[in-house]
């Protein structure tokens, strides 16, 4: 059972879902209907299992809110370092703000270190901001300044691009080196690792990798096959041929 979810998770990851909210987004739109049907049972069990937690944190997400809501009403506004009551759409916009996001000096963003976002920051008491070694009032002057320019909505946060290699097709780190189709996913699942017509050396490597089925082994990182003394660049090139005759053959058939 633990060895068919990780291969599900693995499988699932490799062909671009990142977590289970977009496993069942592509289950609503019907992205698993060509799959192998043992995979799909395992996909709607995760589907079930997403909606569960899901459910569980949108209730404690709303405690959570109740909760801080009523502690944000006890904040002494007046003695805080915006020096004013803010309201609730003011205070959902600084929630979503990172303090490194509002364009504060070096020695400002040392000082408040460890704040977590800028309503956070908001509430801090003036008083004991100042008994703060090094933090003196033009500091203090320049994060109110940096809040209430946020309050205006002249900060937003920054959204960090996704780095060139994080768009990089997972599949070709891996034994496949190429994405499989749904068809090519369902053979793969069908075949035995044990069964393909290797060299004694290439079947003693399978043998001590935990690649039961022919998609285990095409799941695999490249790295794992170096791992079985003996298993190198020619054993690795001769295994990933096999696999791949025996792969295209059944999409073919």
């Amino acid at each position: 059972m633990i060895a068919s979810v990780l291969r599900t998770l693995r499988v699932l990851s490799l062909q671009g879902f990142q977590d289970t909210a977009d496993v069942v987004e592509g289950w609503g739109r019907g992205a698993f209907q060509e799959w192998p049907e043992p995979l799909q049972a395992m996909i709607l069990e995760l589907a079930v299992a997403h909606e569960r937690v899901e459910r569980g944190l949108r209730a404690a997400e709303d405690r959570a809110r109740d909760d801080a809501a009523r502690r944000t009403f006890t904040v002494k506004w007046d003695h805080a370092l915006i020096g004013r009551p803010i309201g609730y759409q003011e205070r959902l916009r600084l929630r979503g703000l990172r303090v490194a996001d509002l364009g504060l000096s070096w020695r400002a963003r040392h000082l408040v270190y460890g704040i977590s976002d800028a309503l956070a920051l908001a509430a801090a008491p003036r008083s004991r901001l100042k008994n703060m070694p090094g933090l003196g009032s033009v500091t203090l002057n320049e994060l109110t300044a940096a809040l209430e320019r946020a309050l205006r909505g002249e900060i937003t946060p920054v959204q960090t691009p996704e780095p060139a290699w994080g768009r990089r097709d997972p599949w070709r780190d891996c034994v496949a080196g190429r994405r499989f189709t749904p068809a090519e996913i369902a053979t793969a699942l069908r075949a035995l690792s044990c069964e393909l017509k290797v060299s004694t050396r290439a079947r003693r490597a399978l043998e001590k990798l935990e690649a039961p089925t022919l998609l285990d082994l095409a799941a695999l990182p490249c790295y794992e096959m170096y791992k079985p003394w003996g298993c190198g660049r020619k054993t690795i090139r001769e295994i990933q041929k096999a696999m791949l005759d025996v792969i295209e053959g059944g999409r073919r058939a």
